[in-house]
């Protein structure tokens, strides 16, 4: 039809809505923010205004479960005082992007 994307739908669910949704995804939601409360450094990128999670993590609330396994390994890989600085990892990760001929 006119209009219409032809491109996938990821539902975002934040914070506020989280609970109606599904109580784990507010577990996951709340376990995060205290995880990010301890002290552990993230990228400014992860702060929104609002205080809602960002849209990165919203965008994995389909899966509360994997949303906590696979958000919380990342911050003790990739934001302990033994990993990679920030600069160091994105070129990584655009290298690797780029050897794999992936769009992002």
């Amino acid at each position: 039809m006119a209009g219409e994307s032809s491109s996938p739908y990821v539902p975002l669910i934040d914070f506020s809505s989280s609970a109606a949704f599904d109580p784990r995804l507010r577990a996951a939601y709340e376990r995060l923010f205290a995880l990010s409360k301890s002290g552990a450094p993230r990228p400014s990128v992860y702060s929104t205004p609002s205080g809602e999670p960002p849209q990165i993590i919203q965008c994995h609330a389909l899966e509360p479960e994997a949303l906590w396994h696979t958000f919380s390994i990342s911050t003790a890989i990739h934001w302990s005082e033994h990993s990679l600085p920030w600069r160091m990892r994105e070129l990584v990760n655009t290298v690797t992007s780029g050897a794999n001929d992936c769009f992002y």
